[in-house]
């Protein structure tokens, strides 16, 4: 005897000697310490069961559901049937419970797993197999060919029903026989027992498949013969997949053709999401390399044809622009065909609907036969569908019309389809006047859209929430372009905002003079922001006595400031002065001088902001100035000269005064002024031309003074 089987042979002797049976009444009791008698303990448990509790049965005996091996190498989606059992006498329930198993077509979203079933009818206690079959052939039963319920009675079906009962009865004892807590050697004998019976019930289960009658086959519509291959279920799973979802789309991507992906898949797939709506236009969507991202855009987006050059550009040349479509087959997208019925189902359940369809909706018409798209697949097969019909379908979220889909609209439909929407948008040929004259003048502003409802929408819309924070709240504006701008931010309906929404805001006026009128409004708002840095930016360098004319005059404000900063030991004057040092016109220089004046960021100004920054503007300026004309104490060149002048007009007893500065850049006319004085008046006493500078000079001071109190 070979040395490894007497090894095994001295085990068993071994494990036996820890127990022995002695014969007592006519039935088995376990020595050693243990008084259970197992056999009178089973045969009051069968006492109490008359027939299995199949449900209760099927989580005690493990059956494997039965793989469309076939199905899912052609088209990249895996399914599968399970196996039930039903007593014949409670058929119609059995019948019920398997339905519930497989889901109901395009109702149960996200329960696309098992598809069929094979339903085992088993014999009632007391009757047999013929019996049986004949039973469940008269009652009135149907099955629905898109949720296949293969019924038949197996041969061994009162076989399958005695086993069955033992092993529930071995179970009831495990859990109601309390002296069996301080039994070990009963508990294991009890435990060998049952993976026994478990093991002859399995057995007996998957012999039960293999040779049975199929009575329902002809009515399925597929001839299902009694096979006795081992592969016979799988053959017939995958020819009954085949039949359901006879439009399956082909993805054949492991990472997320499943309806939970994994933690890593899902990350990739959310990357997948927002390179689509970044680089719509480029070829890979831009992605660079082999990322997870873009082994999904390959397998799903390029393969189907979903993802291509625009009509007439090549792939092969590198800047050919990419746009999503409609799915073609052609010879590069092999797989384009199969994605193009799911496609045109999407477009007909759109356009035919009376409303806004709940993304949710047509989630559950692809994933319901005869598609049964996997809920992995969903998120990217919804964005391509949006993003190719852009020009005349509209998204909605929450109710409100979505002008742009952004990164976070795509993370909030992951989390919940049902807030979104997809609404079609028709207009006639009157409308195409307005839609054509909204486009002339959203291309006036830099904004390139096409003449289609949506595209006019979308622009006006973005235009309004492209506009800086303060220009959508800012009152500085007409009373109509104020309605215009409220109108369009609240809008939540592309076509009533288009067609009704604007042409009341404007009494209706005819088309062309309604058209000149909203060019006039979104003008004003585009230019509303802009006007009001200018404004800021102009009155704030006449303080500095400077203007903003030229780059000559902006290098010499440069100038200026870079005598003052931190001479004074005002931190407030030289912030001032350092935004003043690298000033341009750039709109994000005026927009930090501003800040630092009302101490706000952009974004939370308010008109009131914009008066305050104007007074605290004004006091920098003076400041500035003060300090400019007195930078000699730090030895530095002084940009500005200080003077002071006392004029007395001798008889009246009058005498006036002044205080002033001026700029270096004066110096020149202050010297040509000054040498013309000089050049007529040198033939005139000394004392004469005094005194008519002095008169000339109180009648300047008293007319500066008589304007400062008129104004």
């Amino acid at each position: 005897m070979p040395a490894g089987k007497l090894q095994a042979l001295l085990q068993d002797l071994r494990r036996w000697a820890l127990v022995s049976f002695k014969r007592h009444q006519g039935s088995w009791a376990i020595s050693e310490g243990s008084d259970f008698d197992l056999d009178a303990a089973l045969a009051e448990a069968l006492g109490t069961i008359d027939e299995p509790d199949l449900s209760q049965l099927t989580t005690l005996v493990r059956l494997q559901p039965v793989l469309a091996k076939r199905h899912y190498c052609e088209t990249g989606t895996l399914r599968w049937m399970v196996p039930l059992m039903a007593h014949a006498n409670q058929f119609v329930e059995g019948l019920g419970r398997a339905s519930l198993v497989c889901g109901e077509p395009g109702k149960s979203l996200g329960r696309s797993s098992a598809f069929g079933s094979f339903l085992l009818v088993l014999p009632a206690r007391g009757q047999t197999v013929r019996q049986a079959a004949n039973l469940v052939r008269k009652l009135e039963w149907q099955v629905d060919v898109l949720r296949p319920i293969l019924v038949g009675v197996p041969r061994n079906g009162e076989a399958i029903c005695e086993l069955g009962r033992e092993l529930m009865a071995y179970d009831r004892i495990r859990r109601l026989r309390s002296e069996l807590e301080n039994d070990a050697v009963a508990r294991r004998e009890l435990e060998a027992r049952t993976t026994d019976v478990r093991t002859r019930l399995e057995e007996e289960l998957r012999d039960a498949l293999l040779r049975i009658h199929w009575i329902n086959g002809d009515s399925l519509g597929l001839p299902v013969p009694v096979y006795d291959a081992p592969s016979s279920l799988a053959h017939l799973a995958s020819a009954f997949a085949d039949v359901v979802f006879s439009k399956s789309p082909h993805v054949f991507s492991e990472l997320i053709n499943r309806d939970l992906p994994s933690s890593n898949s899902t990350k990739a797939r959310k990357d997948l999401l927002y390179a689509m709506l970044g680089k719509p236009d480029h070829k890979r969507l831009g992605l660079e390399g082999y990322p997870a991202e873009a082994g999904l855009y390959h397998n799903l987006l390029e393969a189907s044809g979903l993802h291509r050059p625009v009509d007439g550009e090549k792939r092969s040349n590198e800047s050919a622009r990419y746009a999503f479509s409609t799915p073609v087959d052609d010879k590069v997208a092999a797989r384009a065909g199969t994605f193009a019925p799911l496609w045109a189902a999407a477009v007909d359940m759109v356009i035919g609907a009376p409303a806004a369809v709940p993304l949710s909706d047509l989630y559950r018409l692809w994933q319901a036969p005869p598609y049964g798209v996997r809920g992995g697949v969903l998120p990217v097969l919804w964005l391509a569908f949006a993003l190719a019909n852009q020009h005349r379908m509209a998204v909605y979220k929450d109710g409100m019309f979505v002008p742009q889909i952004r990164p976070v609209d795509v993370d909030e439909a992951l989390q919940d389809p049902s807030r979104f929407a997809i609404r079609h948008v028709q207009i006639n040929e009157h409308r195409r006047d307005i839609l054509k004259g909204v486009a002339k003048h959203l291309r006036k502003l830099d904004r390139t859209v096409e003449a289609e409802p949506l595209e006019a929408a979308r622009g006006l819309v973005t235009l309004v929430f492209d506009l800086p924070p303060w220009s959508r709240r800012t009152l500085l504006l007409s009373d109509r372009t104020r309605a215009v701008r409220d109108t369009l931010a609240k809008a939540s309906d592309p076509h009533r905002v288009l067609f009704v929404d604007l042409p009341v805001l404007f009494g209706d006026l005819p088309v062309p003079k309604f058209l000149e009128a909203l060019g006039d409004s979104l003008q004003e708002m585009q230019s509303a922001y802009p006007q009001m840095l200018s404004r800021v930016m102009s009155r704030t360098l006449e303080t500095l006595d400077a203007s903003f004319a030229s780059e000559g005059d902006i290098d010499a404000i440069r100038h200026r400031s870079k005598t003052v900063i931190g001479i004074s030991g005002d931190f407030r004057l030289d912030a001032f002065a350092g935004r003043l040092a690298t000033l341009s016109r750039d709109p994000e220089a005026i927009d930090s001088l501003l800040s630092m004046a009302v101490n706000k960021p952009p974004k939370e100004w308010s008109d009131q902001d914009i008066d305050a920054a104007l007074i605290q503007l004004a006091q920098l300026g003076l400041k500035f100035r003060q300090v400019e004309a007195v930078s000699a104490v730090q030895h530095r060149h002084p940009t500005r000269s200080a003077i002071a002048v006392v004029f007395g007009t001798g008889g009246q007893g009058k005498t006036v005064s002044e205080s002033f500065d001026v700029s270096a850049s004066e110096d020149q006319r202050i010297q040509r002024l000054s040498d013309a004085i000089m050049k007529q008046f040198k033939n005139e006493k000394r004392e004469i031309v005094l005194a008519a500078l002095a008169q000339a000079g109180t009648k300047l001071v008293e007319a500066a003074s008589s304007a400062e109190r008129i104004s």
